[in-house]
């Protein structure tokens, strides 16, 4: 079960630049579909039409087929519990807003994979990739090819290991890759500025 924010979920419908991406990283997988999303989505298209983005024809046909995946099961309503991810997102919005800007409705969406223990959540906003990591939430971007968490301990974490102390603005080399400091967090993951982490 895959979690798109809803940027991602629109991309799917409606065509976008990376909107391929996104349908590989989706395919053969059930997706997440909540009232959240569906609110978000179909204001999208609204949006479209207002902003003279899109036809009514082409808002007609996106909205048929995000009703027809849904009957089909590529869509899953899936149950959640709107007063844990709330509770949880309130929790999150004290720990990292004041840090990264968080938007409440990005917050929303981590809490909601996280409660859902959804096996991928893809999106394009970096607040939200930043978030996820440190929500221990795995996170895909449709231009990269690698998640952002759930990967293996990569020779990042082991070079990072022999002595060394980090700080956020630091500039660890890695395989001859320069990667920027973002936040080292309590439990020693790294978390560099283009959203990938490793161990320290």
């Amino acid at each position: 079960m895959i979690y798109l924010d809803t940027g991602c979920l629109l991309k799917l419908y409606y065509p976008e630049p990376e909107s391929a991406r996104v349908a590989a990283i989706v395919s053969g997988s059930a997706i997440v579909f909540l009232a959240l999303h569906e609110l978000e989505f179909f204001n999208a298209l609204e949006l479209k039409l207002y902003r003279k983005e899109a036809t009514h024809a082409q808002v007609r046909a996106a909205a048929a087929l995000v009703e027809q995946d849904v009957r089909s099961g590529v869509l899953y309503r899936a149950p959640v519990s709107w007063e844990d991810v709330l509770q949880e997102a309130a929790l999150a919005a004290k720990a990292y807003t004041r840090r990264f800007g968080c938007r409440t409705l990005d917050i929303l969406h981590c809490s909601a994979a996280r409660s859902l223990e959804a096996m991928s959540f893809v999106t394009t906003d970096a607040r939200q990739r930043r978030l996820a990591v440190l929500d221990r939430v795995r996170a895909d971007h449709p231009t990269q090819a690698e998640p952002l968490i759930g990967r293996r301990r990569p020779a990042l974490g082991r070079r990072m290991r022999h002595g060394r102390i980090l700080h956020p603005g630091h500039v660890a080399h890695v395989v001859g890759v320069p990667l920027r400091v973002d936040l080292v967090r309590a439990d020693r993951v790294v978390v560099f500025e283009d959203g990938r982490h490793g161990w320290c």
